[in-house]
């Protein structure tokens, strides 16, 4: 989308639309001002409550609606919601003010994507005699002692015993099994 840096975000936004400076310039300072109000993204002053602020209570899609009418513009600026997966109209302003804010200040790639970190992973987790199982399901839980399972029936009809494991799956998907 826009590259080069918080500033020249800016800028190019405002050569997209010149005639929307002062929607811009708004939305921008707007954005950069929630970043600096959340308490968590600085360590040095992280608390464990959360520090609500207004922009938390309204959605992007409706301080959008208030700064302009030009729906390209709204459309340009709500455009990393993408990157989240959610709508404006459900995504309150300061949480993507939140996510935003540093992506507009920089966009970086990994080579081979997520490839490469499954490969680090596989990698380095081969040296501790770890097993990684992908695209395989869990179908039943077997020999359960105080809440501990023993055994895991694969879809595969493979069964898996571990001292340790480290499950990945959707919080939904926990019900199922």
């Amino acid at each position: 989308m826009l590259s080069g840096g918080y500033e020249d975000a800016i800028e190019q936004t405002n050569a997209y639309f010149p005639d929307e400076k002062e929607a811009i310039e708004k939305y921008f300072d707007m954005v950069r001002d929630v970043f600096q109000r959340t308490a968590a993204i600085d360590v040095r002053t992280m608390s464990f409550s959360p520090n609500f602020i207004d922009e938390d209570f309204v959605t992007l899609d409706a301080v959008l609606d208030q700064l302009t009418g030009n729906r390209s513009l709204k459309s340009l600026l709500s455009l990393y919601s993408m990157c989240y997966g959610v709508k404006p109209c459900e995504l309150s302003f300061a949480n993507h003010s939140r996510i935003s804010f540093s992506l507009y200040e920089s966009v970086a790639r990994v080579e081979k994507g997520g490839d490469a970190f499954i490969e680090a992973f596989r990698d380095r987790l081969q040296q501790y005699d770890v097993d990684i199982l992908c695209n395989a399901e869990i179908v039943e839980c077997r020999d359960i002692v105080e809440s501990c399972v023993n055994r895991f029936v694969l879809n595969t009809g493979e069964e898996v015993v571990a001292e340790r494991c480290i499950l990945t799956i959707h919080p939904d998907e926990i019900m199922k099994i």
